[in-house]
């Protein structure tokens, strides 16, 4: 099963550095094939060995019990001991890009994984896919400013790219691949979004990067300063033509404190795609429950809300098991968000509260990133769904 690991604060949706139309017309998306023909292959660069708990892991994604991959510090390592020990694997850059810093990354399989290569002293990613675990990598011809990759399968992915922003407003690139990043087609340009082209994103709101659910249907969430207002777009073509998806109110809240909404990528669980979890979080300075998750059982044909809950890094294993930490405390549910429990009040989640990371395989087994300071965090286990913790002593090796 692959998991999707959400990490929710309100007010700091990603949005692109440097994207109200209902409209299902279609866009003036340039049909135009790019190539993708690998161009090198590249081995591992060569390990740096690391200290115990002295790394910056800026992403986790455990694929199982034993085999995961991060981000550490802007390089990709891995790990197949369930996170003591973790090995470099990021891609031995061309000589002239020696300095180059992984920008972003999907991890698909234990083996399977794509990054983008932000290019020294430029904001120009350089595409590149392992097969075999980051023993090697190959390059990608594609280009794109300061990528981000999503593929739902080997064949099926998308790399999303800066194209402008303005307060409160933003655009990006999307290119769109069927056979594995061999051939690449332009599926939204960021001038569209800019015109507010017909069947285009709107340019108003700040958008996170779309996330799919299969080869055609995909979302765009982010958050726009306008009472009431839940940003949340879908698409049936892949990402050529987008329109407005409405979502009801929060339970018991008509209309919250300062009216803003940020939504996050919608979760899907391949055991059944027919469910799925919207994480969203809204202004609420008069409570600590500002958070609810609308989830689906139709494929994101129709959403509910569930109950509130407070507002912190998220993290869902199924369609029934989810977790929240929020501040000192961690919040978990076992049926689908109709209850929240408070587990582990202190203990090492005393420092969990700012955009620290979850991260679970089962319903029982868990990693969490307790972030020190800006160059160090804690990696943390549970066996028992969260109720006990203990720090691992990880080495980089």
């Amino acid at each position: 099963m692959r998991r999707i690991s959400v990490f929710l604060l309100l007010l700091s949706v990603m949005v692109l550095a440097g994207c109200h139309s209902a409209s299902g017309a279609a866009a003036t998306a340039s049909p135009s094939v790019l190539p993708g023909k690998t161009i090198a292959v590249y081995p591992t660069a060569t390990p740096r060995p690391g200290t115990g708990r002295q790394a910056d892991f800026s992403e986790l994604q455990m694929i199982d019990t034993r085999t995961g991959w991060a981000l550490v510090s802007g390089q990709v390592w891995r790990t197949t001991d369930g996170g003591l020990q973790w090995r470099n694997v990021t891609p031995k850059a061309a000589p002239a890009e020696a300095s180059a810093q992984v920008a972003s990354a999907d991890f698909l399989t234990a083996n399977l994984a794509w990054v983008a290569l932000l290019s020294a002293g430029t904001n120009m990613s350089t595409i590149e896919e392992t097969t075999n675990g980051g023993q090697t990598w190959q390059v990608n011809t594609l280009q794109i400013e300061r990528g981000e990759i999503s593929f739902i399968n080997p064949q099926d992915g998308w790399v999303c790219g800066n194209g402008g922003v303005a307060a409160g407003s933003s655009a990006f690139d999307l290119f769109r691949t069927t056979d594995g990043g061999a051939t690449w087609t332009k599926a939204q340009d960021s001038q569209q979004i800019i015109n507010n082209a017909p069947g285009a994103l709107p340019f108003g709101g700040d958008k996170n990067c779309p996330s799919f659910i299969d080869a055609t249907t995909g979302w765009v969430t982010g958050e726009e300063p306008v009472n009431g207002f839940r940003y949340f777009y879908v698409t049936h073509d892949g990402g050529f033509h987008w329109q407005a998806q409405s979502l009801p109110p929060p339970q018991g809240v008509s209309s919250p404190d300062g009216g803003q909404y940020s939504t996050m990528a919608p979760v899907f669980f391949s055991n059944d795609a027919r469910d799925g979890v919207l994480p969203v979080g809204f202004s609420a300075p008069s409570s600590d429950l500002s958070f609810t998750a609308y989830v689906t059982h139709d494929s994101g044909v129709s959403w509910q809300s569930t109950a509130l809950a407070p507002d912190g890094s998220f993290d869902a294993f199924d369609a029934l098991h989810w977790w929240m930490a929020y501040g000192p405390d961690l919040w978990a549910t076992s049926d689908g968000g109709q209850n929240w429990s408070k587990l582990t009040p202190g203990g090492p989640f005393q420092k969990f509260q700012n955009g620290d990371r979850l991260d679970f395989v089962s319903s029982q087994e868990g990693w969490g990133i307790e972030e020190n300071n800006s160059s160090s965090s804690a990696l943390l286990h549970t066996t028992d769904g969260g109720q006990t913790w203990t720090a691992l002593n990880y080495s980089l090796i």
